[in-house]
């Protein structure tokens, strides 16, 4: 069949193909959109080297995290936060470990995205690994800069918040949604007009011979002989 011959068929056939088009449409729309949305939580952090130096009595090691520099410091914490202590850690209270901690080109400054079903969820998960950051960093730290003046920190330039809802692909997912069904909307009309084609043909030939006489294999015609 060839294209125009196909689209006089759903042409002919347009009180299927109208229908059965316009059903398949809000099918793939109702799909995709059944979907729940996702939520992301973005909190930005600040890298920030020692503020002072305060003397001590007691003689510490030099502390080498200032030495580090930010990208460094910053894959520290992709490092810590992905580790399976703060993933478990995470897990138990209830949050989600669908997140990404990124520092910002060259920068100082870390972006922090939790991106969960429930907004709530969101939230909280981007509020527990900025604590988680600034603790774990801190703590790392100690041995040898007991004093936080001395000790690199993280500090937290926009809270947690909810920034954007997600549909991951959503809009892609429903135009083919949409044209899946479209395209098998059609192919059933093709297959509705086929099968109709082969039951008319059957009925014409089954009452093409209207006239009573029996037609045998030679084409003959036997009947009576009009004296």
């Amino acid at each position: 069949m060839t294209l125009w011959a196909g689209i006089a068929v759903l042409v002919r056939r347009f009180y299927l193909t109208v229908p059965l088009v316009a059903l398949a449409i809000a099918l793939g729309w109702l799909y995709t959109n059944s979907d729940p949305p996702e939520y992301n939580a973005l909190a930005t952090m600040l890298i920030v080297a020692p503020t002072a130096h305060i003397a001590s009595d007691v003689p510490h090691p030099v502390n080498p995290y200032t030495s580090l520099g930010t990208a460094t410091i910053a894959t520290a914490m992709q490092i810590d936060m992905g580790s399976a202590q703060s993933l478990d850690a995470i897990r138990r209270a209830g949050n989600t470990t669908r997140f990404t901690v990124i520092q910002e080109s060259s920068r100082p400054i870390v972006d922090i995205v939790a991106t969960s079903r429930s907004p709530r969820q969101a939230l909280s998960t981007a509020e527990q690994l900025t604590s988680m950051i600034q603790t774990s960093l801190a703590a790392r730290q100690h041995a040898y800069a007991p004093i936080r003046a001395d000790q690199v920190t993280v500090q937290t330039m926009a809270p947690p918040a909810i920034e954007a809802t997600v549909h991951n692909g959503k809009q892609k997912a429903q135009w083919v949604a949409i044209a899946t069904a479209v395209v098998g909307a059609l192919v059933a009309v093709m297959v509705v007009d086929g099968r109709l084609r082969r039951s008319s043909d059957r009925s014409g030939d089954d009452g093409s011979n209207t006239d009573g006489a029996d037609v045998p294999p030679n084409g003959q015609v036997l009947g009576a002989v009009a004296e």
